[in-house]
């Protein structure tokens, strides 16, 4: 589900303001720092949406901007991504700029194993139009498993920016799984990746064959801290990933027992009258033996 033009960012990382006067000088000095880089199309700062469905309130900390052109998004990108955008003590900042596949794109996170995507279609369908929708499975030569995550498109971008708000402010279960859905806009992965290994040479239609880096060279300093950077990253992944599965496993027998022991409470509670009645018949019954 990744679109062609790559012309949407998502904003992330803004503070979130309930004040309007404060969240429309929010907006303002997003506009001036996107504008520096590009012309700005449309540019929108979510807000908490209000029971009687108008848009108003609140900033929910993130924006969707959509530039002229793919060069403007990605300078803009560049330019922004982890700054602090906008004047000295302004409301935005530090803050993160990812390409956004579009403007009305969720990817839906911790489905369970047996969910397909009639079933992901069904859930959301009720919120608006879904144009697309799919769950993400392994290839069929690897297994087909569900890698536990999908992607649905609105008709309208306001209809996924409150499913959004309406996911994130409640626990939505899609199965009989206990995990609550985690719902993101989706973002373009593959433009991240491809902006990592853009040329930094001026002349980029120059490719060098293939060859080892020589050391000494600058070219082999960078190489190398690349590769540095990739294992620390490789490690605290391994660590949080271990980290994180004792802790659900933790939360999955903390679970098990409380819902064990609730069933045994039922069970108890349903046979405690049987067995008074039970107590009763044998005493009346004993008793009855024993007159002359």
């Amino acid at each position: 589900m990744v679109k062609g033009q790559r012309d949407t960012l998502l904003v992330s990382g803004l503070e979130r303001i309930d004040d309007e006067e404060e969240a429309q000088l929010q907006v303002d000095e997003l506009r001036n720092a996107f504008q520096q880089h590009g012309e700005v199309e449309e540019l929108e700062v979510l807000r908490d949406g209000q029971p009687n469905g108008k848009i108003a309130g609140g900033s929910r900390g993130f924006a969707i901007v959509k530039m002229r052109s793919t060069i403007s998004a990605s300078r803009a990108k560049a330019a922004l991504d982890g700054t602090r955008a906008g004047r000295p003590g302004c409301t935005i900042g530090p803050i993160k700029v990812r390409f956004a596949i579009d403007r009305a794109t969720l990817v839906i996170h911790n489905l369970g194993p047996k969910v397909k995507t009639p079933e992901l279609r069904e859930a959301f369908a009720q919120f608006g139009n879904v144009i697309e929708c799919r769950v993400e499975h392994d290839p069929p030569e690897l297994g087909g498993r569900s890698k536990g995550f999908g992607f649905v498109e609105f008709a309208k971008r306001a209809i996924a920016a409150r499913v959004h708000q309406l996911c994130n402010q409640n626990l939505f279960l899609l199965s009989s799984s206990p995990v609550p859905l985690r719902v993101d806009f989706a973002v373009d992965e593959r433009a991240e990746v491809q902006a990592i290994h853009e040329p930094v040479s001026e002349d980029k239609n120059i490719e060098p064959p293939p060859h080892f880096c020589a050391p000494g060279t600058l070219e082999f300093d960078f190489a190398l801290r690349w590769r540095e950077l990739q294992l620390a990253h490789q490690a605290e992944e391994e660590r949080l990933a271990e980290a994180h599965r004792q802790e659900r496993e933790v939360l999955r027998q903390e679970q098990v027992q409380i819902y064990r022991h609730t069933l045994q409470k039922l069970e108890g509670r349903r046979r405690s009258p049987r067995d008074g009645r039970e107590r009763r018949e044998r005493r009346g019954h004993a008793g009855h033996e024993l007159r002359p």
